[in-house]
């Protein structure tokens, strides 16, 4: 992908399979491209179709390929996200990207979506690692800054909590990872980049509100 390229990623609601049968929405919500080269370029996660988040799996079918997400000039990800972090992982409200290798260069993360619904306030008890929504999960050899929200941090009118990406891995500034977070199914040394909430600074200057 390069000079601008969009990607769309939509969830099918009549996609089928060869005998003609409406495929499974675990298959429907999910895509798999074995190496990604993005340059200049966009990844946008399309709304949810019946609540239903879309999942984008990069390396799956290249075990011996080693760089499978490879980020230059300003690469972006546009990601959809319901405030839901007292879900299980893999109930949880969000696109997610998993990267089954390693990622090189930094992408910049744009949210869409809800941070806070009925004024639920963001649950801050829990352990750091397990807190948030996970979005980002790489299997492989990657930057704790490969990955950040394009302003630095998301506020809401009215909320005094700021929403920041954090990366939890092997040698994050952190902490490792909670194994019972992975989604990808392999290496427990995985890295997990998660939209956290904290408390807003009084003295905050930059302000990215979520649409």
């Amino acid at each position: 992908m390069q000079n601008n390229t969009k990607w769309t990623l939509k969830t099918s609601t009549n996609k089928k399979s060869q005998n003609e049968q409406l495929l499974d929405i675990a298959q429907r919500v999910r895509s798999d491209i074995s190496v990604l080269n993005i340059n200049d370029s966009s990844i946008v996660f399309e709304e949810p179709t019946e609540d239903h988040y879309h999942t984008l799996h990069i390396g799956s079918g290249r075990p011996n390929t080693k760089k499978v997400y490879n980020a230059t000039g300003k690469a972006e990800i546009h990601f959809n996200v319901e405030w839901s972090d007292s879900a299980a992982v893999n109930k949880q409200k969000a696109d997610h990207l998993l990267i089954h290798g390693d990622v090189s260069g930094t992408t910049l993360i744009y949210i869409t979506g809800h941070l806070e619904k009925n004024n639920i306030k963001a649950d801050t008890s829990a352990l750091t690692s397990v807190r948030g929504l996970s979005l980002i999960q790489v299997s492989g050899k990657v930057n704790q800054n490969s990955f950040k929200l394009a302003n630095g941090y998301i506020t809401i009118s009215g909320s005094p909590y700021k929403y920041i990406l954090k990366a939890y891995g092997p040698k994050s500034n952190h902490s490792k990872t909670n194994t019972e977070q992975n989604l990808l199914g392999e290496n427990k040394n995985f890295w997990d980049f998660r939209l956290q909430p904290v408390l807003l600074d009084s003295d905050s200057k930059v302000k990215n509100i979520v649409p």
